[in-house]
């Protein structure tokens, strides 16, 4: 298929399986010539078969905005950039003057130094700054280009792939969409590395399925891991949606995603009310606590190919130090943890534990366990499972509702 190009102030098109924003300077009129053909044409040769956003006329070389029309044009380009999959910011940055503006006829107005250089790139500035760290970004520009410090060292910062020749970037650019995916309607809205995510196929057909439509989407944060900042492991949308049961759009619904986490609550040795519950405690910023501290199941996600359980069984053994065959666990089945905001869900496993295992745990409860290289630092507590229910137990306030859910059910199905 060929290149799909939308110019400034067109209307964007409804449907699409991959798009790029051409970021930049501009020319003005009579001023360098753009280098956005030549990127079109890099495209082309290159395979790309998607949209392209290219914030100039159609008059490529003779863009010159009327005051009328700049509003407009800043509208177009924010949502562009917003919806687009990659956004290639080509920066051959030229501070020098332009000196032909010296020969402006007689009464015409006086022209600022400014307005005289020639490739300034000053907008792309603000553009750089508002969408450097959205994790769909690929940088480039000249070794000459000036003044290029400022963009380097926050690319250095997010691993942002940085080139020095156009064709280069570009394909950075294309690496980061890959195969791309169809979108349409609302759903152009979100960006391919979200749109990907096991988290947000799930919810999207979910919302499908109930007959709900997404009827645009704004990507309010991305968190990225890895070495490379390769896994986007948190991401946050504000959407609009049209609820088809109630017939009605719901406007600025926040969804937050992340990948979904396997739990396992460890029980000792049936004694009815009195049955030991073994939960991890663990710091996290976010508690409000009386120690600070979370109380919870041993549990949490991975990037590497585990099913549920063999995840459950392998942050038991991290976290507490208990190494529990898969056979041991018992599968409470998934549910979602916070629908109100959060679309991932939880898997979550009961094991029992032995009177000898259970005196093993003991031994060691003052070890931190987890992953301490990366941070982590856990220890193991023990619990009634009537000290957990009356609130009498010590530290028993301080576990939340999904977890005293999750221990319930297993207490329940599993005495």
């Amino acid at each position: 298929m060929p290149i799909q190009t939308v110019y400034a102030r067109e209307t964007l098109p409804d449907s699409w399986t991959k798009s790029v924003f051409l970021a930049g300077p501009t020319p003005r009129k009579g001023g360098p010539l753009s280098w956005r053909p030549e990127a079109l044409r890099v495209l082309e040769a290159q395979g790309y078969d998607g949209v392209v956003f290219v914030p100039e006329d159609r008059d490529i070389n003779g863009c010159a905005l009327n005051p009328e029309d700049y509003e407009a044009q800043i509208l177009w380009e924010h949502e562009a950039l917003r919806r687009a999959d990659a956004i290639v910011f080509w920066v051959p940055r030229d501070l020098s003057i332009d000196l032909t503006l010296l020969s402006t006829p007689s009464g015409a107005r006086t022209i600022d130094v400014k307005d005289m250089l020639k490739f300034p790139a000053f907008t792309t500035n603000i553009e750089w700054g508002e969408w450097w760290d959205t994790g769909k970004v690929a940088l480039g520009y000249p070794p000459n280009a000036p003044k290029m410090g400022y963009f380097r060292t926050k690319a250095k910062w997010k691993r942002i792939p940085v080139a020095s020749t156009l064709e280069e970037t570009l394909s950075a650019a294309l690496e980061i969409i890959g195969e791309g995916a169809f979108r349409e309607g609302g759903e152009t809205s979100i960006p391919i590395g979200i749109w990907r995510t096991p988290t947000f196929v799930r919810w999207h057909a979910a919302q499908k399925a109930a007959g709900n439509v997404l009827l645009d989407a704004r990507v309010l944060w991305t968190y990225r891991t890895g070495r490379q900042g390769e896994r986007l492991f948190f991401w946050a949308i504000d959407t609009d949606m049209r609820v088809g049961a109630e017939g009605r759009v719901f406007k600025d619904g926040v969804v937050v995603g992340r990948p979904d986490i396997s739990v396992t609550i460890l029980l000792g040795p049936d004694r009815a009310f009195q049955t030991e519950v073994v939960l991890v405690k663990e710091f996290r910023p976010a508690a409000t606590t009386s120690d600070g501290y979370v109380h919870e199941g041993a549990g949490g996600s991975s990037w590497d190919e585990l099913t549920p359980i063999e995840l459950a069984a392998a942050e038991a053994i991290e976290e507490t130090g208990v190494a529990l065959t898969t056979s041991r666990l018992r599968d409470l089945g998934e549910r979602q943890l916070l629908p109100t905001l959060c679309a991932h869900r939880a898997h979550v496993y009961v094991g029992r534990l032995t009177s000898a295992e259970m005196d093993a745990l003991r031994r060691r409860k003052d070890r931190p366990l987890g992953n301490l290289r990366d941070g982590e630092r856990t220890w193991v507590e023990f619990h009634t499972f009537r000290g957990l229910f009356d609130g009498t137990g010590e530290g028993s306030l301080d576990v939340d509702w999904s977890t005293l859910g999750m221990i319930f059910l297993g207490f329940y199905r599993h005495m």
